[in-house]
Order: C-alpha cells, then structure tokens, then sequence
C-alpha cells in the first residue's frame, strides 16, 4: 500500500501520515515499513499478546504473518498465511512446522526459521500448495530474543511474489530470444546505455564495419564516428530517443531504428540500434 492509499484511508493528508512514519521510524530505530513491522511485532510477543489480539490486528492483511516459536510452533498465524499454503486457519494454527514445509516441497523454509543468526533476513522460494499449485514466497523473518539473547520466537512477513516471478521469468525468456535473434540478424545491430557507451554489437555489424568487439564495446559515441555517421545525427537521434522514451527512425548508411529500452519507472536507461544496410534493403 502506498502513502496516498494509507493517507487516504485514514482519512488524513500525505503530510500527517509522513510525520507519523518518521516518528514511528525514530522510535524502532528502523529505516522501513517492513522494519518498522517486524519491530513492533517483536514487542508484541515479548508482552504475550494473545491469538486474539494479534487476529484484531492482521486477520485481513494481504501479507502473511506467521510467528512462530523457539520450539517451532506456530503461536500465531494469520489467514492469508494459512490461505498462502493451502490450509484453514485452524488446520495451519496446529499442523506442525516440518510437516508444513516438507508437504511444500520446501525444507529450506524450515532451515531459514531454525537459523540461529541474530540479524533479520529474506528468503525466496517456491512452495507447492496443497492443491499442487506452485507459487513463489518472499520471507523476511526476525529473531526475537530476551535480555539473555535466548531466542523466543521468529517473527514472519511473508508475500506471494508469483506474478513479479512470472513477469521475470518472462523478461528474461524474451531477453534469451532476443539475444539469439540479434547474433543471427543480418542487420547491424548494437546497443549503447544511458551515457552513450556502446555496450554491445552483433556479428553482422563488427562485419559491416571491418571492427573487432574491443574497438567497439566500452567506447562512447564521439569516439565512433569511423563507424557511424554522420556522427551528429546519431548523436543527436541517441540523446532524443534517451528524453522522450520514443523509437527514433533517420537515414545512415541504408536505414537505422533506435529503440528505447524501458525500466521499471519507463524511463529508458539504453538503447537498441538497428541499421539495414542499403544494399539488403
């Protein structure tokens, strides 16, 4: 959820809400929400709050929250945790640990809970859920432990990430077929980052160019104008394609396409350019 939503929600403006979170931050001495979270939680098992406390604050949550103890039981665990590896509420509150993980195909949740380390920690990892479906969890456990350092409890944050899975695995699929078209594309095809640093050229244009790769990769583009010109209108048509996230499209040597490659926030941070040379046109 993000700061508008929860502002939003409580009905309070962003600035309100901005001031509560860095008083909260000072006070758990922490640097995220997660943070923040996973602190707050450790005090509330270190007073012994009840199932039926911690159920009036997370019963709905979208996250899992799982806490369990030094002897690997479950002392609380939320509905969405439960739901996460297919169990009830009640079913998941009394299954036992190995058992749960181990029916997940997972033993190295169970490893990462029993870890004795002091810091707090993340795990990814696929589970399989009682009706077969695999999905992937991101776990964030914290230790809590008593004046003596004995450890009570582990406290668990946990979120499915399928689907930003799904998408990475997808992006990386293309990312493989794409590599593999450009080294057997007749065109003349390299790429340059954000700096205008050529970062990578295929065979067919090391060939049109009568270069070798070091020649080419690592050098900027005012060092390239052997290789491409004129060199202004590649220069000015990279920095363009950089600003506006636009595909570009001008006339050199036969016919060249710069594509903007985007991030996560859109804004492209490299390019992709593509020359037919006029005689394969």
């Amino acid at each position: 959820m993000c700061w508008k939503e929860i502002a939003s929600n409580l009905g309070l403006s962003l600035k309100t809400v901005h001031t509560y979170w860095d008083r909260m931050r000072q006070k758990f001495d922490a640097s995220t929400r997660t943070q923040v979270f996973a602190k707050f939680l450790k005090i509330e098992v270190a007073r012994g709050s009840t199932a039926a406390r911690f159920d009036r604050l997370f019963a709905t949550w979208e996250q899992g929250v799982w806490i369990v103890s030094a002897s690997n039981g479950t002392l609380y665990a939320n509905k969405r945790i439960a739901e996460m590896f297919g169990y009830s509420e009640s079913e998941f509150q009394e299954a036992e640990l190995d058992h749960v993980v181990r029916s997940a195909g997972a033993a190295e949740i169970g490893e990462f809970i029993r870890d004795q380390r002091r810091e707090a920690r993340t795990l990814q990892a696929p589970i399989k859920t009682r009706d077969g479906a695999r999905i992937w969890l991101q776990i964030t456990a914290t230790p809590w432990r008593d004046e003596r350092g004995h450890k009570n409890a582990v406290v668990l944050l946990v979120h499915n990430i399928t689907l930003e899975k799904r998408v990475e695995h997808a992006l990386k699929s293309c990312e493989v077929a794409l590599d593999a078209l450009v080294d057997i594309s007749s065109d003349c095809i390299c790429r340059f980052d954000g700096n205008l640093v050529c970062t990578d050229a295929n065979p067919s244009f090391l060939a049109n160019k009568s270069c070798s790769r070091s020649e080419i990769l690592g050098k900027s583009i005012e060092e390239l104008g052997d290789y491409l010109q004129p060199i202004e209108l590649w220069l000015g048509s990279l920095r363009k394609a950089l600003q506006t996230g636009e595909r570009q499209e001008f006339a050199s040597e036969g016919r060249t396409w710069l594509f903007p490659e985007p991030t996560a926030d859109f804004l492209p941070l490299s390019v992709i350019a593509v020359t037919r040379p006029a005689a394969s046109r």
